[in-house]
């Protein structure tokens, strides 16, 4: 059974990725003043759409054949765009972006399933949103709200992929195991919770031109950047 609804939330986040990343090559790149993509408004929307992503990705998980297969590749597709971006703009550089992300969270979640499919998914979903939340400023030292270590101590940038790194780290693009795996559980317990209760018009909802896209995320992802700045060649006749 095909779930329209993840289709086309999957979609929506691509055409908002791909016009916040327009705006941010504009932006970083070529110092044009959209002064819009340094305050909040900025923030939001970047975090609107990863926030969609890993959760629709956490969704679909389950709906997956070979979960830790497509883990493997996404983790792999991840790895290639970090080798890239270090050769050609190590300024704008990904260590452990959301590609490395989804790509562990598949894999994690594949080994972790016989006991993930055990808690109700009412709970999991509540529960996993508070780990989120308790542990999104592990990278400042926070977890839920309590000093636990100082960053400025950290000396190196090992645990990076865990959220904890040392001054001086940088990635363009960085999303940490902690917090954001718990975000993509959270994700596939509100799928699993809405599944259930058999909330078949929330589920089927379709946007056929988003549907679409969102049926080939993963290609478009790897291509959109060069393409952007192709654009942004012939709009400006200058490369960064």
């Amino acid at each position: 059974m095909r779930y329209h609804t993840l289709d086309s939330l999957r979609g929506l986040a691509l055409v908002n990725m791909i016009g916040y990343h327009f705006c941010y090559d504009l932006r970083y790149l070529y110092r044009l003043p959209l002064s819009f993509m340094d305050g909040r408004s900025g923030f939001c929307w970047q975090q609107a759409i990863c926030w969609t992503f890993i959760l629709v990705s956490g969704a679909s998980f389950s709906l997956s054949r070979h979960p830790a297969r497509r883990g493997a590749v996404v983790f792999c597709c991840g790895m290639l765009l970090t080798a890239v971006t270090l050769a050609v703009m190590p300024q704008q550089r990904i260590i452990f972006g959301v590609l490395h992300l989804l790509g562990c969270a598949m894999l994690l979640t594949a080994l972790l399933r016989p006991y993930l499919s055990r808690i109700p998914p009412c709970a999991g979903a509540v529960g996993s949103f508070l780990l989120f939340w308790g542990s999104y400023w592990l990278s400042a030292g926070r977890l839920f709200g309590v000093q636990i270590f100082d960053p400025q101590g950290v000396s190196g940038n090992l645990l990076a992929p865990l959220g904890i790194y040392g001054p001086g780290f940088y990635s363009s693009d960085y999303f940490p195991l902690l917090p954001w795996y718990f975000l993509f559980l959270c994700g596939g317990f509100l799928f699993a919770l809405l599944r259930r209760r058999e909330e078949g018009r929330l589920l089927a909802l379709r946007v056929p031109l988003l549907a679409a896209a969102g049926r080939h995320t993963l290609p478009v992802y790897l291509v959109h950047q060069p393409v952007l700045l192709g654009v942004c060649l012939i709009l400006l006749g200058q490369m960064p």
